[in-house]
């Protein structure tokens, strides 16, 4: 059930997130220890670990819907895309060498 409207991140761009959030969250843990107190720097790790943190578990970023992005494999994708424009484009074949049309 999406909270926020459809999903916009895959499954391996939720994992890379959660532990971008849990390594965030021990950075200003270790910095709030360090220093006896909440400051500057342990205060931003905190507010963007939580970003990273409710993004991963909601499986949608805002940044991501605003500019069209959209990191979920073709099989997880179940609606059909709002906008042609910002459609996922089929990219398998771009590698290969064009051919010569005499």
């Amino acid at each position: 059930m999406q909270l926020l409207g459809r999903s916009t991140m895959g499954r391996e761009d939720r994992l890379v997130r959660g532990a971008i959030a849990f390594s965030l969250v021990l950075l200003g843990s270790f910095a709030i220890l360090g220093s006896g107190g909440i400051g500057v720097i342990p205060g931003l790790f905190g507010v963007v670990g939580l970003y990273f943190a409710v993004t991963a578990a909601l499986g949608r970023d805002p940044f991501y819907g605003h500019f069209g992005i959209d990191t979920r494999a073709r099989d997880d994708i179940h609606e059909p895309a709002a906008n042609p424009d910002t459609a996922l484009l089929d990219l398998r074949d771009s590698h290969a060498l064009p051919t010569d049309r005499n």
